[in-house]
């Protein structure tokens, strides 16, 4: 949890900006399970810079689902890769 605290407190420095976080799945099981799941991911994020004390208006969240990967899925590492979180720091509007 630590690298997410040090991170809210940094984007409470800085008051025009939002984080867009995107959850990302692989693409075993049923794609509308994987967007839920991304989504999930993306929502357990955005909980930890809330309690860190980050304003709710400045998080955007948005499940991708298996939509834009990192690695091939054919493998165990490629589809670990694929199972993330990422952070966009962008303008607040």
């Amino acid at each position: 949890l630590g690298p997410f605290t040090r991170v809210a407190k940094i984007l409470e420095a800085a008051p025009k900006t939002a984080v867009l976080v995107l959850g990302h799945s692989d693409t075993s099981g049923a794609a509308p399970a994987n967007v839920k799941l991304s989504q999930e991911r993306a929502q357990s994020v955005a909980a930890i810079f809330r309690l860190s004390g980050l304003q709710r208006d400045r998080l955007m969240l948005r499940g991708m689902g298996s939509e834009a990967p990192r690695a091939a899925n054919d493998s165990v590492e490629g589809r670990a890769l694929n199972r993330r979180v990422e952070l966009l720091v962008t303008p607040q509007n």
